[in-house]
């Protein structure tokens, strides 16, 4: 309880060197240390920053609880900053390779972009080449289709035609429509 004393009346102190050792006795002695200090953040200490508590602290001879004062602190502004600057959607404009972000704890490192995996599985070829061959097919049927609705003649002329190709000889006249 007499550091904690010490410590809230060396932080009633301006400035940055501390004028002699604080004896503690300035402050009330039935107040417990977390309103001595919470009465100090809200008062003097409004507006002021964390630091001046650590360089309290080292000035009392308690370097060790002003390093883990330093580091939680700064610990919880770096995830604050995680939270509110790196999970922003324009996350890929920022430059995430800087040193003391790679040494939090708080943020992950890049990942790595893989490229999409494109490569065709033997049935999706077969597939494609099945699909491609039926799309042939109809196509052919119904140019043969439209060939025969709109130009009857050159349609008798061309099962003619491929009758002698495939036979050698031309159709009788009367087994012209009987061909296909």
């Amino acid at each position: 309880m007499d550091q904690c004393r010490k410590l809230s009346e060396s932080l009633h102190e301006n400035g940055f060197e501390l004028h002699g050792k604080p004896k503690g006795d300035e402050e009330p002695k039935h107040v417990s240390c977390f309103r001595l200090l919470e009465h100090w953040n809200t008062h003097e200490g409004k507006g002021q920053t964390f630091h001046q508590l650590a360089l309290r602290l080292k000035q009392l001879g308690h370097q060790d609880v002003a390093d883990r004062l330093s580091k939680s602190v700064s610990s919880e502004k770096v995830g604050e900053v995680r939270e509110l600057f790196l999970k922003d959607p324009f996350k890929s404009k920022i430059n995430t390779n800087s040193p003391l972000l790679q040494e939090s704890p708080h943020v992950e490192p890049p990942a790595l972009k893989k490229a999409p995996d494109t490569s065709w599985t033997a049935s999706e070829v077969m597939q494609v080449v099945v699909f491609v061959m039926v799309a042939f097919v109809v196509l052919i049927l119904a140019t043969l289709t439209i060939i025969r609705i709109f130009l009857p003649d050159s349609f008798v002329r061309m099962r003619a035609s491929l009758y002698q190709t495939f036979t050698g000889r031309r159709p009788e006249e009367d087994k012209v429509f009987f061909i296909m």
